[in-house]
């Protein structure tokens, strides 16, 4: 099977930026999406490596977010928790949220004898 892109995208209808509620709001609308992801892995027999979260904010800009693990994304939990990371990272919220997408590209098959990727250290 060929590699491919599954993607999801939640429109809100009352942008909101109040720290503590758009986190829980923004956390419990991933939670279907991550768990319909999951089912399509567990189904297929497929996973992904990368995770990437866009954030549409009230005022249109865009901000983009990804995480790429070094073989697979190797369970439910893992995929909650990178997913919740990437949406951490961009708070405080400037403006309210108007979008909130969540892509797993390159969704291929699993294979037993994944090659590992390469890490390269920098010194930052």
């Amino acid at each position: 099977m060929p590699p491919f892109e599954i993607r999801h995208d939640l429109a809100f209808s009352q942008p909101t930026a109040i720290p503590p509620k758009i986190s829980r709001v923004c956390n419990r609308a991933l939670q279907p999406v991550i768990e319909k992801f999951w089912r399509l892995s567990e189904y297929t027999g497929s996973h992904a490596r990368t995770v990437t979260l866009k954030v549409k904010y009230s005022d249109f800009r865009t901000a983009t977010r990804s995480h790429t693990d070094p073989l697979y994304i190797g369970d439910h939990k893992a995929l909650d928790r990178i997913s919740n990371s990437l949406l951490e990272c961009l708070f405080p919220v400037p403006k309210g949220i108007r979008l909130l997408g969540i892509t797993l590209p390159s969704f291929q098959q699993s294979y037993s004898t994944v090659t590992r990727q390469l890490e390269l250290a920098l010194d930052m």
